[in-house]
């Protein structure tokens, strides 16, 4: 046995032959630490590193995301203030127009934006930070994106901000709110399509309607054409 060992200890590599315990422990140690995380702006981004992507050849590549919805995280609601009191309930069914539903109910909590016109300053709930495609992007594209889910007293009041360039609009993201609601409502997906179908009928032109005269011609003669002589 103890030759055996021996000719073991000759085909391994010259680094590994004589290697002390301590030594074992010593990379033990530093392997486990991981690097510091960066900071960026003076902020530590404690996620870092990011998990890497799967491989191409990799099994559940079928299953990974194409894309990031940014609706996602104003869909989450975490029950604080920063949200609003109502949950909506979610259907495979038009999840697009669903997750753009939530997305208006969002920017519709009261003091969800702030606007400060005279230091060209709105500020935003924290979770908008998700809205950022990164963290050097412009504050007016961040912007540009919340004017699809804004009020319309709010949408001229945002665009107003972007028209004019100098001084440049800055954008701060407020810290998110200690404070829940005491309870929450929830919003069935039928019944916010019955009230849409029913908002949609109360809506529709006049011109569709029928016309309790339309039987009745003589309750509207033909109107004569400019070349021809009316009737005497």
């Amino acid at each position: 046995q103890h030759r055996h060992r021996a000719d073991d200890d000759d085909d391994a590599p010259p680094h590994a032959q004589h290697r002390h315990p301590a030594d074992d422990h010593h990379h033990r140690d530093a392997a486990s630490k991981s690097p510091p995380p960066p900071h960026h702006n003076g902020v530590t981004h404690w996620g870092w590193p990011h998990p890497q992507p799967p491989r191409d050849a990799d099994e559940h590549w079928d299953l990974a995301l194409a894309a990031v919805d940014p609706r996602v995280v104003l869909a989450l609601n975490s029950a604080s203030l920063d949200f609003p009191r109502t949950v909506l309930e979610f259907t495979p069914d038009d999840l697009n127009a669903q997750l753009d539903d939530a997305a208006v109910r969002f920017f519709d909590t009261p003091n969800a934006i702030v606007v400060d016109e005279a230091r060209r300053l709105v500020s935003l709930p924290a979770v908008c930070e998700h809205l950022r495609a990164d963290h050097d992007a412009d504050p007016r594209d961040l912007i540009k994106t919340c004017l699809r889910f804004v009020s319309k007293p709010r949408w001229r009041q945002l665009s107003e901000l972007l028209l004019a360039e100098n001084p440049p609009v800055t954008v701060k993201f407020r810290q998110p709110s200690t404070k829940y609601h005491e309870s929450l409502l929830l919003a069935k997906a039928a019944d916010r399509a019955s009230l849409k179908a029913a908002l949609r009928a109360s809506l529709r032109p006049l011109d569709h309607l029928p016309d309790d005269d339309d039987d009745d011609d003589d309750a509207h003669p033909p109107v004569p054409a400019a070349d021809e002589p009316s009737a005497a």
